[in-house]
């Protein structure tokens, strides 16, 4: 057990460490020494050496065995504990009203000697019209996106799609008519959302 709560307890001192704006390591000899002498409420009064270690912020706990690790997790951090009501099912809650959420970038630029590339996350294909490019980006982004929210056991499936384009002024002229214009690229950006369930 006394691993268990090391390591539980090395994992919220590490957070609250970064909340500091500290990057925490405790892979060294020297600081698990000091780490584990902190934790240990069995110091004995024959040890040379006693460390304490001190959480200024209350312990919240969730999910199913926080009742069977956290107040010894909570004694040996020298803060307080609270577990809201039900905090065993909580986790289970948040799984049931949560979402699966995939995102799919998309990438569509000039080919070297004319005509369009797509870059999806799988593969490159190239297309000589820009709205074919598009279409196929769509299509195939949606499908990737909503594969990947399947494969994580989601039901329910939307997909939503934000595209960016980006033109260039055609010698420095300020138009307003995109065929006036130099393309440079299209990102689309394919989320899919759906349930966990």
């Amino acid at each position: 057990l006394l691993e268990i709560y090391y390591q539980v307890s090395k994992v919220i001192v590490k957070t609250l460490a970064q909340e500091e704006g500290k990057s925490l390591s405790l892979k060294s000899n020297d600081l698990y020494y000091f780490f584990k002498k902190m934790l240990d409420n069995d110091n004995q009064d024959t040890d040379l050496v006693q460390f304490s270690l001190k959480c200024n912020l209350p312990l919240i706990a969730v999910g199913a065995p926080v009742k069977a690790y956290f107040p010894e997790i909570s004694k040996r951090l020298n803060t307080d504990l609270i577990l809201p009501d039900y905090a065993e099912v909580a986790n289970a809650v948040g799984t049931v009203g949560g979402e699966v959420i995939e995102h799919i970038t998309v990438m569509i630029k000039p080919g070297d000697g004319g005509g369009f590339l797509v870059h999806t996350p799988l593969e490159r294909k190239f297309f000589k019209k820009l709205k074919d490019a598009v279409s196929y980006a769509k299509n195939e982004g949606e499908n990737i996106a909503v594969k990947r929210a399947e494969s994580s056991k989601a039901s329910n499936i939307e997909t939503k799609i934000i595209k960016d384009d980006k033109y260039s002024d055609y010698l420095g002229q300020s138009n307003k008519n995109k065929d006036d214009k130099i393309f440079i690229e299209s990102r689309l950006t394919i989320t899919a959302i759906g349930k966990p369930w």
